[in-house]
């Protein structure tokens, strides 16, 4: 089988589908539709790296965007690699037919000797190639009027190895699809090819309409595809441009080109918003895990979050008595007729700290009590050490009487330098698991984590660094 078979019976399926949608419709291939005339310019950035038959398809669809085009709208065609123009003219109506068949035939020759210049050998695999920062970074300061950027390409960057989006040697898959981190966008031009801080001027007019010509070229994972348009509709939404949803379907591209009732989705892409790298598909994994993580790590201590009360007054004397002679320590406090257990986990233990277990081998932690009456509970954990950095404390819903009306309410009390901060934080269990599961804290709402390196530091960071060097 030649290798480009499959595009090129994709491509055919594609073009029947354009007639079928047109016919719909009742117009032929390059037929007039309504258009909306209240776009000014349209601009359609071409690919590289085609092969014979999407090279067709791109100049179908090119010469189809001028047919449909409304009479007095500015029409532009830049290559999708650097944005650089090659075809710009404001569609005329012509009454004379010959004059208007000689210009469509002018239009004609320019794109398809543009898009020839872009077709590949025969053993060379279809890209259909894009560099949408530079195509967006050649349009700065030129978006005045109402504008759509019709992208006809992949996704998936690649035009620089360091940056690209598939590295086609890695036989991991996991590893081989990858896509840039957040803080990209925030980072320099200097640093990164994805930066939105040099664009001067605004393009809140542009919005984008993206047609993916090879959508078989991606991971082997749902979620990815998803990913990767959605970190470049938070590039774009950084320049105030809005994308709708990237199609694989070119009827449904060809059907909403001009249309003014397109779907524009918010990003929320977030992944790595603390670094400037490539995330393989492995790092957005963890990444989604570290997420579940943060929706069960009660809040850092924030002033007036636990209400005065006599029974958190007793509480925090409790904790400030029994913590005399240690170095620190850690309690909790709640309000529900049942058990909740603290857990410590040092850095480099397997056992944890706890009830069951009052003390660990290096002697950092040691557990003091656990008092429970008519539905109000306290337990506490002394440390005889400073716990390293990447310790954990975790909350269990250890054993509920009944089955809960509405969230727990818990309060963590942690003691260092003389000093006792609280917080208050709920938990979403609704019967107890007795520690069971505890090798799947992270996603079990009977576990919440406390953020014991954060609390300390808020406390006296200087001494924990130090501690801990």
């Amino acid at each position: 089988m030649k290798k480009n078979t499959l595009i090129e019976l994709v491509s055919d399926l594609v073009i029947r589908g354009i007639r079928k949608a047109a016919a719909t419709v009742g117009v032929g291939l390059l037929g007039a539709l309504p258009a909306v005339a209240s776009i000014d310019t349209f601009i359609t950035a071409l690919p590289g790296d085609v092969d014979r038959k999407l090279a067709e398809l791109c100049h179908q669809t090119s010469m189809k965007i001028i047919e449909d085009a409304p009479t007095g709208s500015n029409l532009r065609f830049v290559s999708g690699l650097d944005g650089v123009t090659f075809l710009s003219f404001v569609k005329e109506d012509f009454a004379n037919k010959g004059i208007q068949s000689r210009k469509m035939n002018e239009y004609a020759k320019v794109l398809f000797k543009h898009l020839k210049s872009k077709v590949i050998r025969e053993d060379e695999m279809v890209l259909a190639s894009l560099d949408l920062p530079k195509v967006i970074s050649s349009l700065d300061g030129q978006i005045n009027a109402r504008s759509r950027l019709l992208v006809i390409g992949s996704p998936q960057w690649l035009s620089h190895p360091d940056h690209a989006f598939v590295v086609a040697d890695e036989p991991d898959v996991n590893l081989r699809f990858r896509v840039p981190s957040a803080g990209h966008l925030e980072a320099s031009g200097l640093t990164s090819p994805f930066s939105t801080l040099d664009n001067e001027s605004s393009m809140a007019n542009l919005d984008v309409l993206w047609w993916n010509p090879v959508s078989g070229i991606t991971a082997n994972t749902k979620s990815y595809p998803n990913i990767v348009q959605d970190f470049w509709r938070s590039f774009l939404a950084k320049l105030e441009i809005r994308m709708a949803r990237i199609q694989i379907d070119l009827s449904v591209f060809i059907e909403d080109k001009f249309s003014e009732n397109l779907t524009m989705v918010s990003p929320s892409y977030d992944s790595g918003a603390d670094r400037v790298e490539m995330l393989t598909i492995a790092d957005l994994i963890a990444e989604e895990a570290r997420k579940r993580v943060v929706a069960r790590i009660a809040p850092p201590p924030s002033a007036g979050s636990v209400p005065d009360s006599r029974h958190v007054r007793n509480a925090t004397r409790q904790i400030e008595k029994k913590s005399e002679g240690h170095i620190a320590a850690a309690g909790i406090f709640w309000k529900v007729k049942g058990d909740i257990d603290l857990h410590f986990l040092g850095h480099d233990s397997s056992d944890t700290v706890s009830f069951h277990n009052k003390t660990d081998e290096s002697g950092t932690a040691q557990y003091v009590e656990d008092k429970q009456r008519g539905g109000l509970g306290f337990e506490m954990i002394n440390f005889n050490h400073l716990p390293e950095a990447g310790s954990e404390l975790w909350v269990n819903a250890y054993r509920l009487e009944k089955k809960p009306s509405e969230p727990i309410e818990v309060v963590y009390l942690v003691r260092y330098k003389g000093r006792t901060v609280k917080q208050a934080f709920t938990m979403q269990a609704t019967e107890g698991n007795q520690r069971r599961d505890f090798d799947k804290r992270y996603s079990n709402p009977n576990w919440v984590r406390i953020p014991l390196d954060e609390v300390l530091r808020s406390i006296d960071g200087e001494a924990l660094a130090s501690a801990n060097d």
